[in-house]
């Protein structure tokens, strides 16, 4: 698949936890990204890529596609020179309007999105034998507080369904959005919530003030509904248990990674600040007025 590309040096680089990823550098000194999907199939990554393709073509900051060889696999992209945003009000800023800007998004007929998230409450139910007993305590706990979440009727986009730090480059003050294996026709509050982990989490808990900042600037460019805003703390609570599940279910079950096996612990603590947090405190806190000189 290189005939195209003259290389001389390829090293293997540490963005992701799932897939093979490589960075490219070819006789001229140009970079490219170069990635080996792990689990996906064919149809799934051919969707994929069929997005970040309408993605360019609507001018979302995203890298492009410059050889698919889908068939086996592998993909090059645009190499972003650049570096994983730092946790600060500006990035969260960026990271806001970003996710906004992808939600905003009108699908086109020739866009083929997976239907829903890949992991859901009921697969949970069914994995929830495998856990340990702090995770089982744990899930039956939040399980009380998310069932009631009226998954149907909350608004849907395409959604990224991973946003996370490591998800995201910055170069030339920019913040450019990468890895959409993810990619689904999901409730749009999934994407924020799940954004909280991933860009918002400090110190073993959620930064509500940079969460606050985050949701301040997404609803410039699209507000919350009256609905999503009444079920934003349950999503927050389910958003962070299927980070939790993920990590478990992957590293522990699917394919054990000494590394790896103890990440899932990560967004324990926070979780269980939230449930020690009354709903009434959180939509306040997040929803309250910024004064952005107390932020940090």
């Amino acid at each position: 698949m290189f005939n195209n590309i003259g290389f001389k040096e390829i090293k293997k680089v540490s963005f992701g936890l799932t897939n093979f990823n490589y960075l490219i550098i070819d006789e001229n000194n140009n970079k490219y990204f170069f990635k080996i999907y792990r689990y996906k199939s064919i149809e799934s990554i051919t969707n994929e890529l069929n997005f970040i393709n309408y993605l360019v073509k609507k001018n979302f900051p995203t890298p492009k596609i410059i050889i698919n060889q889908n068939s086996d696999k592998c993909v090059v992209f645009e190499y972003i020179d650049g570096k994983h945003p730092k946790q600060n009000i500006d990035n969260i800023i960026k990271i806001g309007k970003l996710i906004s800007k992808l939600h905003n998004i009108k699908i086109d007929r020739e866009v083929n999105l997976n239907i829903g998230y890949s992991l859901n409450l009921k697969d949970i139910k069914e994995f929830k034998s495998n856990f340990n007993t702090k995770l089982n305590n744990l899930f039956e706990i939040i399980l009380l507080k998310v069932e009631s979440i009226p998954f149907d009727n909350l608004p849907k986009s395409a959604t990224h369904c991973d946003i996370f730090l490591d998800n995201l480059i910055e170069f030339n003050n920019k913040v450019f959005l990468i890895d959409f294996e993810e990619l689904a026709y999901e409730n749009s509050i999934f994407d924020i919530c799940r954004a909280m982990y991933g860009c918002c989490f400090k110190n073993n808990k959620l930064n509500l003030n940079l969460v606050k900042v985050m949701i301040y600037e997404y609803q410039k460019y699209r507000k919350l509904t009256d609905l999503e805003k009444e079920y934003i703390y349950e999503y927050t609570l389910y958003a962070g248990f299927i980070s939790i599940f993920w990590r478990y279910r992957e590293f522990n079950i699917n394919r054990y990674d000494s590394e790896k096996s103890s990440l899932y612990k990560e967004f324990i603590n926070a979780l269980e600040i939230l449930l020690n947090m009354k709903k009434e405190e959180f939509l306040k806190t997040i929803f309250s007025a910024i004064n952005f000189n107390l932020m940090l």
